[in-house]
């Protein structure tokens, strides 16, 4: 089986000059906890999560470093939402530049795999460099589901 059957479509995605407190805003709104990052020709250059305005928030200092004590209460919505932190960052600031990708016709073990050894919650389906889809763990745990319903019915 094909990516590109499970896939979903329609992908919220955000833009590298976008201000953190707009994506958090509109992450909340699309009810989701991550989003592709594409430049201004619309190429895919990173992802960005949740838990990257949160860190963002917090007031990240360094390459995995956090100063928790400047937010400590940084993790509740309204504390997100108002965190000075979060005005002159963007998106480009602090996205992961480091994407984990597959093509239309890769299958989805291959997505599985770099979900597994990646310890990621999304693969990001692309062709010639821009988004057409995205695939969750969950997508992938439903498509597996049916596999093994499937398989059941014929035996």
């Amino acid at each position: 089986m094909e990516i590109q059957e499970i896939m979903q479509p329609n992908v919220y995605c955000a833009g590298a000059e976008m201000a953190v407190k707009d994506l958090y805003l509109a992450l909340l709104a699309n009810e989701i906890t991550g989003a592709p990052v594409l430049d201004e020709n619309d190429y895919l250059v990173g992802v960005v999560s949740m838990v990257d305005v949160a860190r963002c928030a917090a007031g990240k200092i360094g390459p995995g470093k956090v100063d928790y004590h400047s937010h400590p209460k940084a993790s509740s919505g309204t504390e997100l939402e108002h965190s000075s932190n979060l005005d002159d960052k963007t998106v480009g600031d602090i996205m992961t530049p480091c994407i984990h990708q597959v093509s239309m016709t890769s299958s989805i073990e291959e997505a599985l795999d770099i979900v597994l050894e990646e310890d990621i919650h999304r693969v990001v389906v692309t062709h010639r460099g821009h988004v057409v889809g995205i695939v969750t763990a969950g997508d992938m745990l439903r498509a597996f589901r049916e596999m093994l319903r499937e398989r059941s019915g014929q035996q």
